[in-house]
């Protein structure tokens, strides 16, 4: 037993001093270091900013301490699209409002300690986010359903104020603090004539899809038709295999049919199913080629025989 405390007691000293120096990690101002395990991917922790020592950085093999930036800013050209044109993607059709938002998190306060990972970029697209939702519901009123995109131009800097507020009170006990909120640069809206040749636009494309869908359509009905028109004709030929297979003979009766009305056959029952002026005739023809042969061989040989028994 006084061996046991005498390792422990050498051990724990050893321990601290491993654990003091591996875990201290003392955090800057405006930043936070986040605790990931290393085998969910998730944070369990996040320091705040004057901590010195993060305890868990000692378990290395478990987790992983990463510095963040707890204050951030993004730029963003928030799109928002006209309903009536919202089928067009080109930018000139769409109201654009350039906006640079300045924020900060509270890691004690966040919602959501995984927005933190990566340099906080889930903290940016969240921000993002809230500012494309609030700035589509705060101008919906200048879109529909009469388009007013110089009443837009006009009260920009209203839009502005009922967005940072918007935003702020979205974020309200959240862990994220919006501390400035800005235009990055010109409001841009189409203007009436510009509206007017979207409208127009857009109709023509509609007009052009409705007739490619129709002739689609018929197109289908044409392939349709056809593929059951080779399937009719499929399965008539397979059951015409299948009588002509139990029926060999039928063959000889199909071949006459096919010939010429007045040409006189004699059919045969032979075992080829062939009509029996392809096989036969082709033999007489040639028996009788034979025996002409022979007779015109007799007739030149004739005479010669008898000079030589009259001599």
């Amino acid at each position: 037993m006084k061996i046991f405390f005498k390792i422990f007691f050498l051990i724990l000293p050893i321990a601290a001093a491993y654990t003091a120096f591996t875990a201290y990690n003392p955090i800057q101002k405006g930043m936070s270091a986040i605790v990931v395990d290393k085998q969910s991917g998730s944070v369990v922790y996040a320091a705040e900013e004057g901590q010195r020592f993060v305890l868990l950085n000692a378990l290395w093999w478990k987790y992983s301490v990463e510095k963040v930036p707890l204050e951030n800013f993004l730029t963003k050209n928030i799109r928002v699209d006209i309903p009536a044109l919202k089928d067009l993607k080109e930018d000139v059709f769409a109201v654009i409002i350039p906006v640079k938002a300045d924020f900060s998190a509270i890691p004690l306060e966040l919602y959501d300690l995984n927005l933190l990972k990566n340099s906080a970029e889930g903290l940016k697209k969240a921000v993002e986010d809230e500012l494309e939702a609030d700035l589509s519901f705060s101008i919906r009123d200048y879109l529909a359903p009469v388009y007013k995109g110089d009443v837009i131009i006009k009260e920009r800097e209203a839009i502005l104020n009922n967005l940072k507020e918007s935003v702020s009170a979205g974020f309200a006990g959240k862990g994220i603090i919006i501390h400035d909120l800005k235009y990055a640069g010109a409001v841009s809206a189409p203007d009436d004539r510009r509206y007017r040749e979207g409208v127009t636009h857009l109709e023509s494309l509609r007009r052009v899809f409705f007739e490619n869908n129709r002739k689609l359509v018929e197109l289908k009905g044409h392939l349709e038709r056809d593929a059951m028109s080779m399937e009719s004709l499929y399965s008539k030929y397979r059951e015409m295999s299948l009588i002509i297979g139990k029926n060999p003979d039928i063959l000889k009766y199909i071949y006459i049919d096919k010939m010429a009305p007045n040409l006189r056959l004699i059919v045969s029952s032979d075992k080829s199913a062939l009509p029996a002026f392809l096989g036969e005739n082709e033999k007489e023809t040639e028996k009788k080629e034979q025996k002409a042969e022979n007779k015109n061989t007799e007739t030149e040989t004739a005479p010669d025989n008898e000079g030589v028994n009259a001599e």
